[in-house]
């Protein structure tokens, strides 16, 4: 649902729209805490790409090929491991 929002409204308003997605980012956030949702998502997607920032992962989201928009965003971890972790 959330992405679906965040299509059609960057079509009509995009710099006001990303400045909304922080409001997402911190009601995502008080749902975690009040323990309706696991995790947060787009925080998740934060982690698991090793990002400091939410909202180059919400203009991947808002791409026409968020997939192929979120792999380029990854960066490897600092001082990994080929082993693993």
């Amino acid at each position: 649902m959330l992405l679906a929002w965040l299509r059609e409204s960057a079509i009509r308003r995009a710099a006001s729209t990303l400045h909304r997605t922080r409001i997402i980012d911190r009601f995502l956030d008080r749902v975690v805490e009040i323990g309706a949702i696991e995790s947060n998502p787009v925080a998740a997607l934060r982690d698991e790409g090793n990002m400091k920032q939410c909202m180059p992962i919400w203009r991947a989201l808002a791409s026409r090929d968020p997939e192929h928009a979120l792999a380029e965003l990854r960066q490897p971890r600092p001082f990994g491991s080929v082993l693993g972790k």
